[in-house]
């Protein structure tokens, strides 16, 4: 399964539009890469699909946004929110 990088990019502030998590940086999966415009993203916090706009900060994708995604792309999208989703369990399972 594809890891999250341990490099970490500063992005511009911008908040998750489904859970309100403040979004100010970015990592990716198995790259060290900055991002980039159109990008796809998760919320780390709730795992909601989102793209960084042009000036990086992210917004909700759209269902066609992710259904037009390649194939590659969209799987590591879903792996990622994936991702999220086990680490979230993970927290509220140690409480």
């Amino acid at each position: 399964m594809p890891s999250v990088s341990d490099i970490h990019h500063r992005v511009p502030q911008s908040f998750c539009p489904l859970c309100g998590h403040k979004l100010d940086a970015a990592s990716g999966m198995d790259t060290d890469d900055r991002p980039s415009p159109g990008d796809a993203g998760v919320c780390i916090q709730c795992a909601t699909p989102l793209i960084y706009q042009d000036d990086l900060t992210m917004r909700a994708m759209t269902q066609a946004e992710i259904n037009n995604l390649d194939p590659g792309c969209r799987r590591e999208l879903e792996i990622a929110m994936l991702v999220v989703r086990s680490l979230d369990r993970r927290k509220k399972r140690k409480k």
